[in-house]
């Protein structure tokens, strides 16, 4: 036999506060993700910019000592970008005879620039025997977070990173 009791209402779904604190909880992660897929980006567009920069340069070196014709990168800062050109003669009189290459920063977002750093080379030289100027060129985005491409004069081309989030 089956006993109902009138006074007892069946539960059929959820309370209004438990929605608005589900909703409530939700926002505040998304907002926490989004903030941190931000940063997450921008830093990933600076390596990337960094990256291609340095391929780059191997490229320069690569094809100066295959050719054994000098090859130059100009740094351009206050448009963010850089040019490769090769030397038409050994003194570098006459560039871009047969290479002649820009590339922008923007490509790789538009936080990406180079740095106002006054110790840092406007020009990257490499010569024919795989030996370059050395120097340092410093990328950074609009965190704060920062690559600097060093040279040797071995030739030698390496990065070191400082991200911020």
């Amino acid at each position: 036999m089956l006993f109902f009791d009138r006074n007892h209402k069946e539960n059929a779904g959820y309370s209004l506060m438990e929605i608005i604190t589900v909703i409530a909880i939700s926002s505040i992660l998304m907002v926490i993700a989004a903030s941190m897929f931000t940063s997450f980006a921008k830093n990933r567009n600076l390596k990337e910019a960094g990256a291609a920069l340095m391929s780059d340069m191997k490229l320069a070196k690569q094809r100066a000592a295959a050719e054994s014709v000098p090859y130059v990168i100009y740094i351009y800062e206050n448009t963010n970008t850089y040019t490769i050109k090769d030397c038409c003669d050994t003194e570098c009189n006459n560039l871009g005879c047969v290479y002649n290459v820009t590339n922008n920063l923007s490509n790789y977002g538009s936080n990406v620039t180079f740095t106002d750093d006054s110790t840092a080379y406007d020009i990257v030289r490499f010569y024919s025997r795989g030996t370059c100027s050395s120097g340092h060129i410093t990328l950074q985005n609009s965190l704060g977070s920062t690559i600097k491409i060093i040279t040797s004069i071995s030739g030698r081309i390496r990065s070191e990173q400082t991200l911020k989030n």
